[in-house]
């Protein structure tokens, strides 16, 4: 079981949007990554008595701790500025001492990745610090030899320089995945968003729009029918004057609930606006959509809706589609059924031609 402290430091501050998650955890596994490989250089140079060494590597494990700190007080930028400073001081000292052969010097490229991290919307700021660590990893190689006076693990050396490589394309690799993963998860979010109605969860009204063209430029092309209903939800306004509109909203989720799970497969359907309703029905002609939106209108005028256990009736329009038409010609002459609908007591489905 893991330890009340380990729990706390791994749990959330409050505050923290969720958005900004894949930072703070970021930042943080990087600190406390930062302060473990200082544990463990401390311990590699007291074993070869070299204490300046030693030192260093404590001084690295409190600028680790001092990160830990400001991102658990969601100071992300002074986090990172500090993290990026340890790195670069820290690699700094340690390749001008024993050269480059050990590969300390690769540590700068997760360095570089870890400014990227910085919540900062200065992104100039962000970009210095990135650039500051190529820059010193250049330097490096063009100022520092191989290999100096100062040979610690001498006979490891190549062993060394495998795990710096690794241990410094490793979190390359986890942060590439990171972000690419963050960047499928927003593209679906935005993709959904642009997509589907908030409240109801059916399609919104743009997308339903493209449905309507491709249904049309299908019909052209010698595509079977399909019909279009509007349906509009009788005396909506007085649901929200009498009882609220969160009561309302809860009447358009059911009822787009019951639209959604009683239409065919083929089936379409959409929040139009407010609280009216667009549905395509495809591969079917007015006789036999008929059947279908009678189906509905029976099942929701049978239904009571919310908390407030409410008896809701809708008003439909309902044409069969022409060729050639426009999907802005569609929805007009459904429209002007559904208004006919309205005149004539709502709760009923009114055809074209219908008297």
């Amino acid at each position: 079981m893991m330890p009340s402290a380990a729990k706390r430091l791994f749990t959330v501050p409050e505050g923290v949007d969720a958005q900004d998650y894949p930072e703070y955890f970021g930042i943080l596994v990087a600190a406390l990554s930062g302060l473990v490989v200082n544990f463990i250089l401390f311990v590699a140079f007291a074993y070869i008595n070299m204490f300046f060494l030693m030192s260093l590597s404590v001084s690295g494990a409190l600028f680790w701790s001092m990160a830990i700190y400001f991102v658990r007080k969601k100071r992300f930028v002074a986090a990172v500025n500090i993290g990026v400073f340890e790195m670069m001081f820290h690699v700094g000292i340690m390749v001008w001492i024993v050269g480059t052969v050990y590969g300390a010097q690769l540590i700068l490229w997760p360095a570089v990745v870890y400014a990227a991290f910085s919540i900062n919307k200065n992104k100039l700021q962000t970009k210095l610090m990135g650039y500051l660590c190529l820059i010193e990893l250049a330097a490096l190689y063009a100022l520092v030899p191989e290999q100096t006076n100062v040979r610690p693990f001498e006979n490891y050396a190549s062993l060394i320089f495998l795990i710096s490589t690794v241990c410094s394309a490793i979190p390359l690799m986890i942060v590439l995945l990171s972000i690419k993963s963050v960047q499928i998860r927003q593209r679906k979010q935005l993709q959904y968003r642009a997509n589907y109605d908030n409240l109801t969860k059916l399609f919104n009204r743009g997308f339903f729009d493209t449905l309507l063209e491709y249904d049309n430029k299908t019909l052209a092309d010698g595509g079977g029918p399909f019909c279009v209903c509007l349906a509009d939800i009788d005396h909506f306004k007085s649901i929200n004057d009498e009882h609220g509109h969160k009561i309302g909203d809860q009447v358009l989720v059911e009822i787009a609930t019951i639209l959604n799970r009683n239409l065919r497969k083929s089936d379409a359907v959409c929040r139009w606006g407010g609280e009216e309703f667009a549905i395509i029905l495809r591969r079917c002609e007015l006789s036999s959509a008929l059947p279908v939106i009678e189906k509905l209108k029976n099942l929701i005028a049978s239904t009571t809706f919310s908390s407030e256990r409410l008896t809701v009736t809708l008003s439909y329009g309902l044409i069969q589609a022409n060729e050639a038409e426009t999907s802005d010609g569609l929805i007009k002459r459904a429209d002007v059924l559904l208004y006919k609908a309205k005149r004539r007591g709502r709760d009923c489905i009114v055809l074209e031609d219908d008297s």
